[in-house]
């Protein structure tokens, strides 16, 4: 998901991500300061998808059932969420097109700036393009 850090108290983030505000804590957000654009990354099995309570509004997009699992993609204001659900009372598929709840804890939150991002992706494509273009 894409957001905008609002507020910094010493190692404590607030990010507005999808209208919601996230409190993230953690030792390495030392170098970001309010304004900063950032990506918030998660674990796919640390999503929860849910008919009737979560942060989030979704919608189911995909739906797969693999047995001990069951994988989704949910729409989120335009950002599609992987999800993996593996508890085993919650196994029922929840059916394409139908509107979901999402919610994770924050501490499985992670926090990366859009400019290091992009600049390490650059760098390792321009890297990559030199090795076939040689």
């Amino acid at each position: 998901m894409e957001g905008i850090v609002v507020e910094k108290h010493g190692e404590t983030l607030v990010v507005m991500a999808e209208g919601n505000p996230l409190r993230l804590n953690d030792p390495n957000y030392v170098d970001f300061s309010p304004g900063d654009q950032v990506d918030v990354i998660i674990r796919p099995e640390m999503v929860k998808v849910r008919l009737d309570e979560g942060v989030y509004e979704g919608k189911i997009l995909q739906a797969a059932y693999l047995g001990e699992s069951v994988e989704y993609v949910v729409d989120v204001n335009g950002t599609q969420l992987s999800v993996q659900e593996s508890d085993p009372t919650r196994l029922e598929l929840i059916p394409e097109g139908t509107p979901v709840k999402v919610s994770f804890t924050e501490a499985c939150l992670h926090v990366l700036k859009k400019s290091e991002f992009c600049v390490s992706n650059r760098t390792s494509l321009e890297s990559f393009s030199k090795l076939f273009n040689a």
